[in-house]
């Protein structure tokens, strides 16, 4: 599949890959970012391609970075959406946990069933499911509340399943058993190391009255907020931000970053700021999306930088992605190992950099400012 002589198998594939050929279920690995999960299910598809692997897939970058890598390796794939002609053809099939609950999908399932077609099921980025069972019932990132059937709909699926993630904290395994509705004396878990040691992290702090240096885009003559600039906290959080990335770019003088930000409208500032490609949940349709993912991963986009959202917040394998920044403090420390690990995946060193405000208390210690 890979057409390379030297190829070897990562930490922990093998062992995954050969309880997958034995026919084991079900199958959880919690492997780090980077250490390649997907071959868990590419590699059974291209030996039997007869048969049919549904993948399950949260989001619109990662379905759109997964299709390519499987393009790229020889493998026919397809995403399945309600009203569209589906392709008997093809070895994976790409499905969004919401269109997976849906009736249409429901009778394709039958069929492939019917078929005897259907491989196994696999759900990428799992622990996904965790964000809709902790999250208030009127918080906007309930969007993936689709997550919250896919137990009972995979429970009756009567095939082979296996769930990749790389942040399934030993402390969550027990409550994520239970939305998929797993008994824990069945399952066969694989779990290997998260950490990546090629990683650099750092911590930028600022504090909310800092000018904007001399010859930023938001700073008039001796460094001090320019006509229309109110020089407030925002405008010196993104000089902070446009300095950081201007000294990556030096640093590596190839290679991609990812500044992510907690906002929608953040993420638009921070992309006129540095003069970027933006992207997030309603930057426009999939395929506009898939677009501007495209440019920048091929470097047809006007710039090596792209401001995002948690949008494209997990699974992204682009190896030549050189530096994550984090526009403010991750609401998440799950959310911050899948983001910054968006960085080195080709096991070069990388730069994660999160920058926040510094807030001192009452008593003249410091802490770092919460999430927005």
């Amino acid at each position: 599949m890979v057409r390379l002589d030297e190829a070897t198998f990562r930490p922990g594939q093998l062992a995954v890959l050969t309880a997958i050929a034995k026919g084991l279920s079900p199958i959880v690995q919690v492997q780090g970012t980077g250490g390649g999960k997907s071959l868990s299910f590419m590699l059974p598809a291209y030996c039997a391609p007869d048969g049919i692997t549904l993948v399950v897939v949260p989001l619109v970058a990662l379905r759109e970075d997964l299709q390519r890598r499987c393009t790229e390796a020889g493998l026919r794939s397809f995403v399945y959406r309600a009203r569209e002609p589906t392709d008997s053809n093809v070895s994976i099939v790409f499905v969004t946990p919401e269109t997976l609950t849906t009736k249409s999908f429901q009778t394709y399932l039958a069929r492939l069933q019917q078929n005897r077609s259907l491989d196994r099921i696999v759900v990428d980025e799992c622990h996904l499911v965790l964000d809709v069972l902790y999250s208030a019932p009127n918080k906007k990132a309930r969007f993936r509340e689709g997550f919250v059937q896919v137990g009972s709909i995979l429970e009756q699926a009567g095939v082979q399943l296996v769930f990749l993630t790389a942040t399934l904290p030993v402390r969550d395994q027990t409550n994520f058993y239970r939305a998929m509705n797993l008994q824990p004396g069945h399952v066969e878990l694989f779990r290997q190391p998260t950490t990546r040691a090629a990683l650099c992290y750092q911590v930028r702090m600022f504090d909310g009255a800092d000018p904007p240096l001399a010859g930023s885009r938001r700073a008039g003559p001796g460094g001090v907020p320019g006509a229309g600039s109110s020089g407030s906290e925002e405008d010196v959080r993104l000089d902070l931000v446009s300095r950081v990335v201007s000294s990556l770019l030096r640093k590596y003088a190839r290679g991609k970053v990812i500044v992510y930000c907690g906002t929608v409208a953040r993420t638009k500032a921070v992309g006129e700021q540095l003069g970027c490609s933006t992207y997030y949940s309603g930057v426009g349709s999939d395929g506009q999306k898939a677009r501007v993912l495209e440019d920048w991963v091929s470097g047809a986009s006007r710039s090596r930088v792209i401001a995002a959202t948690n949008a494209l917040g997990v699974g992204l394998d682009v190896p030549d992605i050189r530096a994550v920044v984090h526009a403010d403090a991750p609401y998440r420390l799950s959310d911050f190992a899948q983001e910054s690990g968006r960085a080195g995946r080709d096991g070069a060193p990388a730069d994660s950099i999160v920058i926040c405000r510094r807030i001192v208390r009452n008593d003249g210690s410091e802490r770092r400012a919460q999430a927005p």
